[in-house]
């Protein structure tokens, strides 16, 4: 058996991390969601608009971000793999963050929809090794 380089992360690794990394953004949300439900929406409907437009603004640069690096991440090297598997996937936990803190802010769930809706992307785009896509 070939001895792995020591900078590879192992499948089981590369899931669990994912996994943790989900778990903890629908914990956010969820906490964030209740509190909000308590409460009135932090800002006006002016600064409520401009907090949208720049979410959306986020979520679709992360998205680009993901996208392009994409193409590294299927030419990598096991070596180079795990690295680019983390940052695919922090790439697509920001706006699922930033969409749980505008629950907070606007009173509405829709951005973190949309957040989550680009981070489970990231499961698409940077598959583990053993995955069959």
């Amino acid at each position: 058996m070939a001895s792995r380089p020591a900078s590879t992360l192992p499948p089981q690794t590369l899931r669990l991390l994912r996994l943790a990394m989900l778990a903890g953004v629908l914990a956010v949300g969820a906490v964030l969601w209740f509190v909000a439900r308590e409460q009135a929406p932090v800002l006006d409907a002016a600064t409520a608009g401009a907090v949208q437009i720049g979410f959306y603004v986020v979520a679709h640069a992360a998205l680009g971000a993901m996208l392009l690096l994409r193409k590294p991440f299927r030419a990598a090297g096991p070596a180079q793999r795990g690295m680019l598997f983390i940052a695919g996937h922090a790439l697509g936990e920001l706006p699922a963050v930033l969409g749980a803190v505008c629950i907070l802010l606007l009173g509405t769930a829709v951005p973190f929809a949309v957040g989550l809706l680009v981070f489970l992307v990231a499961f698409l785009f940077f598959p583990l090794d053993e995955d069959p896509r």
